[in-house]
């Protein structure tokens, strides 16, 4: 498992063909984490009940062992992106603290 401290942001769909949702997200939100093209599921929790849209937050990200880690993805900085059912929903970069278990 890999644990990080990240800010992310939810992209607001204002049309068909847009990214983004249409509704907000809360803890425990389930979408697929995009590192350099490779995607796995992750878990995004906070103390904040619900995610709104085009808001930034500051979260833990979980992502369970599964796949490959490449440890270079998850250095202080790096950006990645939120899929949902094969469309970008949003974009977050780590923030803090990386712990691998």
């Amino acid at each position: 498992m890999v644990l990080f401290k990240a800010r992310i942001q939810l992209f607001q769909k204002r049309a068909e063909h847009q990214k983004g949702r249409l509704h907000p997200a809360s803890s425990g939100y389930s979408p697929q984490i995009n590192f350099d093209e490779t995607l796995m599921g992750c878990i995004i929790e906070s103390i904040e009940e619900y995610f709104h849209l085009e808001k930034e937050y500051d979260v833990d990200v979980v992502i369970p062992l599964g796949k490959n880690i490449s440890v270079e993805w998850y250095q202080y900085g790096n950006r990645f992106k939120l899929n949902e059912g094969g469309r970008i929903v949003g974009e977050g970069v780590i923030s803090g603290e990386v712990c691998f278990d």
